[in-house]
């Protein structure tokens, strides 16, 4: 074989080599990626769960602030007349 047909070939496995480099780093950057949009998806799921808990605790809570106020009102009233 003659030094210009070894560089050839040498070039040839190199570029097969960096191909199947490349096939596998994009693989994993697209395992990745597809990971971490799924991680998202349940950070945000729960962020959204996390403020509907706290709306009906907020509303849960006026609803007995409401009734308690209004008691007081009425005992206030009855006390002054």
């Amino acid at each position: 074989m003659s030094y210009t047909e070894e560089h050839v070939t040498n070039a040839h496995a190199v570029l097969a080599s960096a191909k199947a480099l490349r096939g596998r780093c994009s693989d994993a950057l697209d395992n990745s990626a597809s990971e971490l949009r799924s991680q998202a998806d349940r950070v945000d799921r729960s962020f959204q769960d996390n403020i509907a808990e706290t709306e009906r605790a907020i509303q849960v809570r006026m609803f007995f602030m409401n009734f308690f106020l209004s008691d007081v009102k009425m005992s206030l009233f009855i006390f002054i007349f």
